[in-house]
């Protein structure tokens, strides 16, 4: 028996109940349990919207009883929930930063106030995520978002400084020049003239 499924997680899914593609087998503890799901799922074949949610409760049903049953088997039940919430923590960081890399005041230490934890463990729980720290990364959000702004010739480089969250164009220059090694003036020099030459060799 068997059931095919697709989405950002499930490759996330299948670690955390034991398979990878160098053990895409495993034994199971009990398989009257997992058939029993796989039963339901077919059983609720038509296509209603009824059907549709009976499907899915009976697939996260087998999908999380087969990472409770690894759990079980390895004994690594406290690092599962462990790294769960590690995930969690830093994706809240992430979309905080994405949608709010703009605001000025913005510091590292607000969003761990926002989230409701330390600053340290916010520090381990992202760089676990997403191998880089979260400062670094707000960073990086605001230099690539200040890096589009400068192919509009009509922001001045003090407007794309406060856009990108930096109240004054020097400290943005410092950084972004820190960045990329190279100014922002140079930056739109070369990105204007870059674009005249790919002009030119289109006609």
């Amino acid at each position: 028996m068997w059931v095919g499924f697709t989405g950002l997680l499930s490759v996330e899914t299948l670690e955390k109940a034991g398979f990878s593609p160098m053990n895409p087998v495993r034994k199971v503890l009990s398989s009257d349990m997992f058939k029993s799901y796989i039963e339901g799922m077919v059983e609720a074949h038509q296509m209603t919207y009824i059907n549709e949610l009976k499907r899915n409760a009976y697939f996260f049903n087998f999908l999380a009883n087969l990472i409770n049953d690894y759990s079980l088997q390895s004994g690594d039940s406290e690092k599962i929930n462990c790294d769960y919430q590690y995930s969690l923590y830093a994706k809240e960081v992430y979309d905080y930063v994405m949608h709010n890399f703009f605001k000025v005041d913005l510091q590292i230490s607000n969003i761990a106030d926002y989230i409701g934890i330390s600053r340290n463990y916010l520090f381990l729980c992202f760089k676990k995520k997403y191998q880089i720290s979260p400062k670094q990364f707000l960073i990086s959000v605001r230099m690539k978002n200040a890096s589009s702004m400068l192919a509009n010739e009509y922001l001045t480089i003090s407007e794309i400084a406060y856009k990108v969250g930096y109240s004054d164009e020097a400290t943005f220059s410092k950084q972004f020049k820190k960045y990329f090694n190279i100014s922002p003036a140079s930056f739109r020099k070369n990105l204007n003239l870059k674009t005249k030459i790919n002009f030119i060799n289109s006609v």
